[in-house]
């Protein structure tokens, strides 16, 4: 996932952060998810509110399905796992495609 989200100090005056969303919580406007990336060797998670009103823009770059409804141990996980390409674009699927399932094995 990509969260575009607006930010006073920034040059551009907005940010984009781009992680695996580990973890979703709440429902209604108490709504919110997690996303981690590995930037420079360390590891970052952000935490967003969904209705937040300084978010820009939420998209899905790739979707795939887990066995898991949350990835939290991706922390313990080697960084390999949780590493994600600031520059990532989103990734299309054919139509009437089913969602694949993503097959890798954390160790």
């Amino acid at each position: 996932m990509a969260v575009s989200s607006s930010n006073q100090h920034a040059p551009n005056k907005a940010t984009r952060f781009v992680g695996v969303c580990i973890q979703r919580l709440g429902c209604g406007l108490r709504a919110n998810f997690t996303l981690r990336n590995v930037i420079k060797h360390i590891a970052t998670e952000m935490k967003y509110q969904l209705y937040d009103p300084t978010i820009q823009k939420i998209e899905v770059l790739r979707l795939a399905k887990r066995l898991d409804d949350e990835l939290l141990y991706l922390r313990d996980a080697p960084n390999e796992y949780s590493t994600f390409d600031e520059n990532m674009e989103v990734e299309y699927l054919p139509e009437g495609v089913s969602v694949p399932v993503n097959p890798e094995m954390v160790k």
